[in-house]
């Protein structure tokens, strides 16, 4: 072999080997680098959650608040939330469904904003409105004649057979409530429907919801001397308000009542108001009163 040949074989041989260093070496910092990923997005404390901040609630503690938060976590999370753990600002949601809040029906919705940063989550809580209540009478029970005896015979507790909840404007009930006579603080007493209770709305055909929702607007904003409002069949699909020295009043819940109460204003200024029977307002774009 020539001298030549031999130096070349041996910087064939040198060059083969630091290859194969390199190799070796890009290849140790390369699971140096993952190594160090991994520690510091799963191990280290820099994405470890420092502080939950939760604001606009009031009926609602900061803690269902925040462990709704958490057991959103652990019905929705993956395998990479699940190594992150619970902890971790990376691995919590960024928002709340409207179905995963319904073990907090008091909540309409929250906001979740991350403050990588601070390690901060700020929560903004919007609560229900309460709007009305809904009373689910006793069978039998009678506000007028303060008859509390049922079909058979039996005494009717009405403070402990009544379910009275509150709703809001998209009609569910959200919160035990209790029951009251007009005003602002309105209660509507069903005599037709099973008591459903919280998470349920207050008609079962949800069309008619607004209706019913207008229908109390228009109550609050006549100036009447309301002693109940009652739903008496839910077949019927109509509302029936007793007045205190006055007419009963009657709505459908078919139909949105908003034109009722100009029609409404000007009789009730008729002198001989209080001696009228009724004002039917179940036909629309038609008012009888006798």
């Amino acid at each position: 072999m020539q001298i030549g040949e031999y130096l070349s074989a041996s910087q064939k041989k040198r060059a083969i080997r630091r290859k194969r260093f390199l190799y070796a070496f890009y290849i140790f910092l390369g699971c140096v680098f993952l190594f160090g990923i991994f520690w510091l997005i799963f191990l280290s404390p820099v994405f470890k959650v420092r502080n939950i901040v939760v604001q606009g609630n009031s009926s609602v503690s900061n803690q269902d608040v925040i462990n709704l938060i958490y057991s959103t976590f652990k019905e929705k999370h993956n395998f990479i939330d699940f190594l992150l753990g619970a902890n971790n600002i990376l691995a919590l949601p960024n928002k709340i469904s409207s179905s995963d809040m319904s073990s907090v029906p008091d909540l309409l919705n929250i906001k979740i904003s991350k403050n990588y940063f601070t390690r901060e989550i700020s929560i903004t809580a919007k609560e229900r409105d309460q709007f009305a209540v809904w009373c689910f009478m006793p069978k039998g029970f009678n506000v007028d004649s303060g008859d509390i005896s049922n079909a058979s015979g039996t005494i009717v507790n009405q403070e402990s057979d009544e379910r009275c909840y509150w709703f809001d404007k998209s009609g569910l009930l959200f919160k035990e409530g209790f029951d009251s006579e007009g005003g602002v603080l309105m209660a509507i007493h069903d005599y037709s429907q099973a008591p459903t209770g919280i998470g349920s709305f207050i008609l079962p055909q949800q069309r008619f919801i607004p209706n019913m929702i207008s229908i109390i607007n228009l109550l609050r904003n006549s100036g009447l001397n309301i002693k109940e409002v009652r739903l008496n069949d839910i077949g019927l699909e109509e509302i029936q308000v007793k007045t205190y020295n006055g007419p009963d009043i009657y709505f459908s819940i078919r139909f949105d009542p908003d034109a009722c109460l100009s029609s409404l204003e000007k009789i009730m200024s008729l002198p001989n108001f209080n001696a009228l029977q009724y004002i039917d307002f179940r036909t629309q774009n038609r008012v009888y009163y006798k």
